[in-house]
């Protein structure tokens, strides 16, 4: 009997220990992966825009986003749009660039909380620094 009891406990303990390593595997994007920041110009007067690659990014996890293709369009149009309201930010400066100036992206991260309790994902930014060069 003592060992059935055993028995019976280390199943309920293995079984917990399952459970909960289990809840820790939640996955990590890395959102500055998407990230561009393009200058284009005249030296001195340059401009700086940044793009970051949506469709890209929802291909990439679509298990993240509850998805199982791209081509739902309303589907991807509502995790854009949630992704877009959560993952915000700007660059420092966008206008009168010169070759050599660095300009930094910095991400807000106000809205990101609750874009990762929505989809059970951790969004990893980080603000991203670039030396102007290329401009003529």
């Amino acid at each position: 009997m003592k060992l059935i009891k055993r028995t019976i406990l280390f199943l309920v303990i293995v079984s917990a220990l399952v459970i909960l390593l289990a809840g820790c595997g939640r996955k990590t994007i890395v959102v500055n992966d998407y990230l561009t920041i393009q200058t284009t110009g005249t030296n001195h007067i340059g401009t700086a825009q940044t793009r970051l690659d949506w469709e890209k990014l929802v291909s990439d996890n679509l298990d993240v986003f509850n998805m199982k293709s791209m081509e739902d369009d309303a589907e991807l149009l509502a995790v854009m749009l949630h992704l877009d309201k959560g993952l915000r930010g700007e660059l420092d400066k966008t206008f009168n660039l010169s070759n050599g100036d660095e300009i930094t992206y910095h991400w807000d991260e106000s809205r990101i909380e609750a874009l990762e309790e929505k989809y059970d994902v951790t969004f990893k930014v980080e603000d991203m620094t670039v030396t102007v060069s290329g401009l003529k």
